[in-house]
């Protein structure tokens, strides 16, 4: 385990605290990075896991009160904002319509670009520049699934580049507190992990690399 972690830190500690994520400068140290890589996202896994339990229970069906781009714009931007969850449900809905609209892209650009700077999913947003707002919460496991959810979502949608690459950091942060996950957590988690891999091995196939 002690290689695991020297190659590939970022899954572990405390990613969501006083030990928030950086990349910068990051060694490239080959396969064996991709392995410490994949060993950081299944350790948590037990082998015996129902895996057709997990995946039931991965596709719970997300649920928001908005019901258009209008609407979330509307409500984003008065007094309370609006809540992480509702904010990412709608978004992850419109996926599930499977229709890519202008829309669609640019907010999850920005969740993109929110992440990428703050490594953090706060409970509550105002503004059309997604602010933090409220009480400034951002431990709760179930936004970082749902965001890595949408980034999955957006990344198989069209090979986004920019969506793989916020997944990968926000499962960093997932996986370095995959000693606090519920059942549902871990089903979810897993269900994630999965499509993570497919996702890194369908970019390593386009460039006819071998993982």
């Amino acid at each position: 385990m002690h290689a695991e972690v020297k190659l590939y830190p970022f899954a572990y500690g405390d990613r969501l605290g006083k030990e928030r994520n950086t990349y910068q400068y990051t060694e490239f140290l080959g396969r064996d990075f991709l392995r410490a890589w994949k060993e950081s996202r299944f350790r948590c896994i037990p082998i015996q896991q129902d895996l057709e339990e997990n995946r039931e229970t991965a596709a719970r069906t997300h649920q928001s009160v908005i019901s258009s781009f209008q609407e979330l714009e509307f409500q984003i931007t008065q007094e309370t904002g609006l809540s992480a969850s509702e904010i990412l449900g709608f978004l992850i809905l419109k996926f599930e319509e499977g229709n890519i609209e202008d829309n669609l892209t640019k907010w999850s650009n920005l969740w993109i670009k929110k992440f990428e700077i703050t490594k953090r999913v706060y409970d509550r947003y105002k503004g059309l520049k997604l602010q933090a707002t409220g009480a400034k919460s951002y431990e709760d496991i179930s936004l970082y699934l749902m965001l890595a959810d949408l980034f999955i979502r957006y990344a198989q949608a069209d090979s986004n580049l920019p969506a793989i690459n916020a997944l990968l950091k926000i499962m960093d942060s997932l996986a370095s507190r995959s000693q606090e996950f519920d059942a549902t957590d871990r089903a979810l988690f897993i269900d994630r992990a999965n499509q993570e891999a497919a996702l890194v091995d369908e970019l390593a196939r386009s460039v006819n690399v071998s993982l």
